[in-house]
């Protein structure tokens, strides 16, 4: 199942910029350049579901374990070795997208995590970790 997933904006607005650090209550970073202010949610994340939102100039990154995120929603804790179905993973991603405060539009997928959970019933785990090797090539 899809885990860690990583989106990115590259032509965030100025006014979807500023509705997403209202919304999200982003703290902000001023480096030696003050004209590169970054926003983000570093320090609080954990507490709101695990998804990291930072935002650089126009780049927009959320980041972060939608299993986890959809458990959160669910029971309120960061977990992800419950089922997770291929609908659950739909129906998340659409609540996040609404929760931030953006259209999920002009998003890149730059990385994602695919992972398996087994559940035992008896027998060596070894015996199972055979069976799963790899997904794809």
């Amino acid at each position: 199942m899809f885990d860690n997933t990583t989106f990115l904006k590259t032509n965030l607005t100025e006014k979807q910029k500023l509705q997403i650090i209202d919304k999200n209550n982003l703290q902000s970073v001023i480096y030696e350049n003050p004209y590169n202010q970054i926003f983000h949610n570093t320090k609080t994340k954990n507490l709101t579901g695990g998804i990291l939102i930072h935002i650089e100039g126009t780049k927009l990154k959320i980041e972060g374990s939608i299993h986890k995120y959809f458990h959160y929603l669910k029971f309120g804790s960061l977990e992800n070795y419950t089922v997770f179905t291929m609908q659950d993973f739909a129906e998340t991603l659409k609540t996040l997208f609404q929760n931030i405060g953006i259209t999920p539009a002009d998003f890149l997928v730059i990385n994602y995590e695919i992972g398996i959970n087994v559940f035992l019933q008896s027998g060596n785990p070894l015996d199972y970790l055979t069976k799963v090797k790899s997904i794809g090539n």
